[in-house]
């Protein structure tokens, strides 16, 4: 299964509403979005043609927090690990990217140590 415009269009926005509720200090609407990327991240891992569909999809996205998300998942679901690592590399040295920078950086680190984050801890 192919991942349809509409849920890449959702975990887009959703991820993009985080990053915003996140820089606003909204927790509610932080909440939701979360909530949103966790219910897209479930579907996706009980389904590996769509989460492999939204990796191919998302993962040189324009937008820091869905690279950040995307790159997660790939992760979660050691689908294109290596490309997801150096994007998330890339983003965690990026200047414009606030939050997810020191997101990415996070889950370098932890990675470093062998730990793996998942969706919830991230959340």
């Amino acid at each position: 299964m192919t991942a349809s415009k509409q849920l890449i269009d959702e975990f887009i926005n959703s991820a993009i509403e985080y990053g915003e509720a996140q820089a606003s200090n909204q927790p509610l609407r932080k909440g939701r979005a979360g909530n949103a990327i966790y219910r897209i991240w479930q579907r996706a891992k009980q389904d590996s043609d769509l989460a492999q569909s939204l990796v191919d999809s998302l993962l040189f996205n324009s937008e820091p927090n869905v690279r950040l998300w995307i790159c997660s998942i790939a992760l979660d679901i050691d689908y294109r690990a290596w490309d997801a690592e150096a994007m998330l590399a890339e983003l965690a040295k990026s200047t414009s990217a606030g939050a997810s920078a020191i997101s990415a950086k996070a889950i370098l680190d932890s990675r470093q140590k062998g730990i793996n984050p998942k969706g919830a801890d991230l959340l």
